[in-house]
């Protein structure tokens, strides 16, 4: 009886003290990426505001860039006076305007806002792709 009572013990000692880990318990975490359609073409970054310096990549193209801070719109009837308040407004040829932030801006919202306006056929982010990155945004 006693032999037994030592082998209960005994299991019951084992059972209670902790295990080695059999596995890593750190989790892998992936960056968030954030998408947006840029005039037909997707564009991704990581950061959650998408501002003048961010590195994008151009999933269309495979091409990686840096947005300039502004945004080309083409319109028969541009609704200036409401843009004002938030833009300098350059007119570039025939019904094509550039959108200069006068503050510092989510530029992915504000492109979805105007992208909405149905005064606003056109809407494009300027994204620089002249030097080549090595972002890892794919």
């Amino acid at each position: 009886m006693r032999s037994i009572y030592l082998l209960l013990s005994a299991l019951l000692l084992t059972s209670c003290m902790p295990q080695a880990p059999t596995s890593s318990t750190a989790q892998k975490t992936t960056p968030a990426v954030y998408t947006l359609n840029n005039n037909g073409d997707k564009i991704r970054w990581q950061t959650p505001r998408l501002q003048a310096g961010n590195k994008v990549f151009n999933v269309s193209t495979g091409e990686y860039g840096t947005v300039v801070g502004d945004i080309v719109v083409t319109s028969q009837a541009l609704p200036a006076d409401m843009l004002r308040a938030r833009y300098k407004i350059n007119s570039l040829s025939g019904n094509n305007y550039r959108l200069t932030p006068i503050n510092k801006i989510d530029l992915a919202a504000e492109m979805m806002q105007l992208q909405q306006n149905e005064a606003i056929d056109v809407v494009e982010l300027l994204v620089d792709y002249s030097k080549p990155s090595q972002a890892a945004i794919k």
